[in-house]
């Protein structure tokens, strides 16, 4: 799923991107300003905390 996706945006965008499975690794390979957590409500608080720690800005969505 991740490769199909990956592949969609290089084909639209023409942009170099990879794609991670795991938030911890893409957290330790990439050097990241920023992280969208768009995930279920109940999983988004400890991987904003993560990603705040790694010294990432975090955007998240809000359920209503």
């Amino acid at each position: 799923m991740v490769a199909k996706v990956v592949s969609e945006v290089v084909k639209e965008h023409g942009l170099t991107i990879r794609g991670y499975t795991d938030f911890e690794r893409m957290l330790a390979g990439e050097e990241l300003d920023a992280v969208a957590v768009q995930v279920d409500p109940d999983k988004q608080v400890p991987l904003a905390c993560r990603a705040m720690e790694a010294g990432c800005h975090v955007m998240m969505e809000v359920p209503v």
